[in-house]
């Protein structure tokens, strides 16, 4: 038999905050801009800690994604930031502020 593995989701909820790099770190991928674990510009702050969000892309998709806990926790297509910056009515600061 086979083991399940089980997706944890990011729940909106969770994130306390949230800010951008002005760029994204350029490792983590190979020439064509594939990788499995690919810095992205976005951070969110949860259980009062910065996580960088990182992505997976092969093939031309990609799942976002960070760690708590020893778990990686799916950021469903951006709407969890989406719903995290429209509760709190304004755009994300720079991450140099």
């Amino acid at each position: 038999m086979f083991e399940m593995t089980r997706v944890y989701h990011l729940e909106p909820s969770l994130i306390q905050d949230y800010k951008t790099d002005d760029i994204a770190p350029m490792y983590g991928r190979n020439v064509d801009g594939y990788g499995s674990k690919i810095p992205t510009r976005h951070w969110v702050k949860v259980k009062n800690r910065w996580r960088r969000i990182y992505t997976t892309i092969y093939s031309n998709i990609g799942t976002n994604w960070i760690v708590v806990d020893k778990k990686t926790l799916v950021v469903r297509d951006a709407l969890d930031l989406d719903s995290y910056r429209k509760s709190r009515c304004g755009s994300p600061p720079k991450l140099s502020e």
